[in-house]
Formats: structure tokens, C-alpha cells, sequence
């Protein structure tokens, strides 16, 4: 087979969209999948996974791969937020019931 005719196979193969729908269709295997996708969180997407394939090695992937994910999500908000911190030596913290911007101006007093 050309080139040219495995193109026109695949793009027939293709998920079509339209504008006008509300979801994703690919006629010849009767899928419908919401539009939406990028709207959706990492756990509705993993959740509606699970519940089009209902096979548990599928689950378990998709549960340790959501684990995966969350971890590191957590681990690079940690390392943004060491990244923008500044810790001065030597100088006494101001009290814990104090608001941030009485902290700013303590510090600044310093």
C-alpha cells in the first residue's frame, strides 16, 4: 500500500470533532468521549478511564501513575517555594500571631 492510501486510512481512522457538538466521536467504534478532556483533572480523566475499561491491570497502572503524578506535583511546589525563600542567619524570628506584612516591616527594622 502507498504512502498516500495509509494517510487516507489512518485520517478515516481519525476521531473526528465538529464544532458545534458537545463530544468526541469516532463512528466505526461507537465511542463518545467528552469535550472537555482539557478541562478535566488528572483524577477525573484517570476515573473515567477506569470506568470505559473496566480491566484491573489497567487500574492498577492508572493508580500508580496518579500516585506518581501527585508526588511530584508536591515535590515541585516544595522546590519552588525553597527556590523563592531567603533564610538570613543569626537574626530572631518575629512572633507566630503576627500578620505577613508586620513580619515584612519587622524584618525590614532589623
Amino acid at each position: 500500500m502507498s504512502q498516500r492510501a495509509n494517510r487516507r486510512a489512518a485520517n478515516k481512522n481519525k476521531t473526528m470533532v465538529t464544532e458545534n457538538s458537545e463530544s468526541i466521536s469516532n463512528p466505526e467504534h461507537g465511542e463518545v468521549l467528552p469535550a472537555n478532556l482539557s478541562d478535566m483533572s488528572v483524577r477525573d480523566l484517570t476515573e473515567y478511564i477506569v470506568s470505559r475499561y473496566k480491566d484491573p491491570v489497567i487500574e492498577k497502572l492508572l493508580s500508580a501513575l496518579m500516585e506518581k503524578i501527585s508526588k511530584q506535583c508536591h515535590c515541585e511546589c516544595d522546590a519552588e517555594k525553597r527556590a523563592r525563600s531567603l533564610v538570613i542567619s543569626g537574626l530572631p524570628e518575629p512572633s507566630e500571631d503576627l500578620r505577613a506584612s508586620e513580619k515584612q516591616m519587622d524584618l525590614e527594622g532589623k
